[in-house]
């Protein structure tokens, strides 16, 4: 699927990481995210309709990578986008910095049987 996007990555060596950044915008990077919603498919019906009222203007990426584990360590990520729902246009510029870290340090979540019991399926969501 990324074969297709493969001009717009860099790849450098930092510090024992590799750093992979990525800089899109308008429609090649819109065509990404089309067949990401639709690779989760049926997983995700909400995820799929966001996407089809979503228009992404711009985005970088730079996602870090520790050279000796291959776990992620670091993502930052901007983007500037549109979402029109309703006949109405929401302009958003969203930046996240990201940090991995403490890997198979935590222990076992338990649900509460009371917790399990009363959960309801979300209209559109699937295991």
């Amino acid at each position: 699927m990324m074969l297709d996007y493969v001009d717009e990555f860099s790849l450098t060596e930092e510090d024992g990481t590799y750093v992979m950044s990525l800089k899109a915008s308008g429609e090649k990077f819109q065509g990404l995210m089309e067949k990401t919603a639709e690779e989760m498919g049926s997983q995700n019906q909400m995820m799929q309709e966001a996407m089809d009222q979503m228009k992404v203007n711009e985005v970088a990426y730079t996602y870090t990578v520790d050279k000796e584990t291959y776990l992620p360590s670091k993502l930052k990520m901007k983007m500037d986008s549109e979402i029109s729902m309703e006949g109405e246009t929401i302009s958003t510029n969203v930046e996240m910095d990201s940090t991995y870290d403490q890997y198979n340090e935590v222990e076992e979540v338990k649900v509460p049987k009371e917790v399990m019991e009363q959960a309801q399926e979300m209209p559109g969501m699937s295991e």
